[in-house]
């Protein structure tokens, strides 16, 4: 509960604090700053929800993962270990 909290003190300060720019602001502008914002999006449901997805870490796991093994033992079995 105090996550939620959190978060609409959190948004709530950023619109009083910004509601005057957003209104003088081009539209150019103003979808740029949405699209760099919506990051914060991903952040805010693993901050509340803790859900299982892959993290980055995964993904890379996933691509490079079968090749960097094959690579090791390639290696492995150069030194003879």
């Amino acid at each position: 509960m105090d996550n939620y909290i959190f978060l609409v003190l959190l948004f709530a300060l950023y619109i009083g604090l910004y509601k005057y720019d957003w209104q003088q602001m081009e539209r150019k502008s103003f979808i740029w700053g949405i699209v760099l914002g919506s990051p914060s999006l991903y952040l805010i449901i693993l901050f509340l929800y803790h859900p299982a997805w892959p993290s980055p870490g995964d993904c890379l796991e996933w691509i490079y993962g079968s090749p960097s093994d094959a690579i090791v033992a390639f290696f492995a079995s150069i030194s003879g270990s």
